[in-house]
């Protein structure tokens, strides 16, 4: 396997590109700044979960697990969007410790989204 070709299967199993790209009407550009405006973004939110959670504020904890996965199914971010939908419906109902290694696993799952983002545009540069 060549390292292009691990680059397009791990851009696939974390991003939806063809569906995302569709909506866009096939603006490769457009897309580029939607990851560039999800990048900056989703680390906000992540920060403002982290606090949320720690404080106790689960309505607000509820609230950013949302937003962000609002955001992730709008960039194609699949597995993301999976894990912070987890996290929104359990901030309630699960132990704080799970709660919290959900919110973990979404950080990491959201830096590989982020490298794969990179891929993407990275390959549609060339």
């Amino acid at each position: 396997m060549t390292n292009s070709s691990a680059a397009i299967i791990i851009v696939m199993e974390h991003l939806e590109i063809t569906e995302t790209l569709a909506r866009l009407g096939g603006d490769m550009e457009l897309l580029g700044e939607l990851y560039a405006a999800f990048r900056l973004d989703a680390p906000l939110k992540l920060d403002k979960l982290a606090k949320a959670m720690a404080d106790g504020e689960l309505v607000e904890a509820r609230k950013q697990a949302h937003s962000i996965k609002g955001a992730a199914a709008t960039v194609g971010a699949l597995a993301s969007r999976q894990l912070a939908e987890r996290l929104e419906k359990g901030v309630n109902n699960l132990p704080a410790q799970e709660s919290e290694a959900l919110r973990a696993e979404l950080v990491i799952e959201l830096q590989v989204a982020f490298a794969a983002m990179d891929k993407a545009v990275e390959a549609a540069n060339k």
